[in-house]
């Protein structure tokens, strides 16, 4: 036991000096994590604000393309007379989705998630149209009058739930960017 109490004694400086740089280790890997954990909380909200951007701009596109401009297939579908459209044939661009298919695995990452139904929703409604369109104007060749008046019709009620669903992203995605 004395020789112990004479080691506290002559190296009490060295074990303050010890208890003081563990406790600084400890320290500096505490702070050192918090920032790091705040560093990658930073990261991921700007890369989520990010794909949320370029998705806004690829779907405002699309859109301008679908339904806004003078010879879109949307503004035929709102402003045409069902028994009138099939007399003319508009072209069904293929639709691509660059932002969308190539950052579909950061979607789930999105914390506003009727933001996220929306998106997938959008998606989904503009490639259901483009393909739709194809099958209609292939269908020119084959069905008669009464079925072609029939398909134009769903197409128009298909145009309807995009638009609505449209509206919502729109606002909530502009909301989301304070655009």
């Amino acid at each position: 036991m004395n020789y112990l109490l004479c080691f506290l004694a002559n190296n009490t400086d060295s074990i303050i000096v010890g208890i003081f740089t563990l406790a600084g280790a400890f320290l500096g890997v505490f702070l050192a994590n918090c920032y790091n954990r705040k560093a990658e909380n930073n990261r991921r909200e700007m890369e989520i604000k990010a794909l949320l951007q370029a998705i806004y701009i690829e779907l405002n596109i699309l859109w301008r393309v679908y339904a806004e401009n003078e010879d879109s297939i949307g503004r035929f579908l709102e402003n045409g007379v069902i028994e009138q459209m099939r007399e003319f044939i508009i072209p069904a661009p293929e639709i691509y989705f660059i932002i969308y298919k190539s950052n579909a695995n950061l979607l789930g990452k999105i914390e506003n998630k009727e933001l996220c139904r929306l998106i997938v929703s959008v998606y989904l409604h503009i490639n259901e149209m483009g393909n739709s369109f194809k099958t209609y104007v292939n269908s020119l060749k084959i069905l008669p009058l009464d079925y072609q008046i029939s398909y134009l019709k769903k197409l128009k009620k298909s145009h309807t739930e995009l638009k609505e669903e449209w509206g919502k992203f729109n606002k909530i995605i502009e909301k989301e960017l304070k655009i």
